[in-house]
């Protein structure tokens, strides 16, 4: 994954973190089962955890993870 900074507001951001990892997903890169942590994430992206967290969150609603 590159480096998604932004100086937007924190949902957009936040957002941007969310559709990485559903293109992780798609592109079968987190597999089923895969375990990781925010900050893994967040380095990996190049964002803070605070988006990553409401990303996540906003994932498990949607049934792509589980937190």
């Amino acid at each position: 994954m590159a480096s998604i900074r932004s100086k937007g507001r924190p949902q957009v951001l936040a957002e941007k973190v969310c559709q990485a990892i559903k293109e992780d997903i798609f592109a079968f890169r987190l597999m089923p089962g895969d375990r990781f942590s925010e900050n893994e994430i967040a380095e990996r992206l190049g964002v803070s955890r605070t988006p990553v967290r409401q990303a996540l969150f906003r994932l498990e609603r949607e049934g792509y993870v589980s937190v």
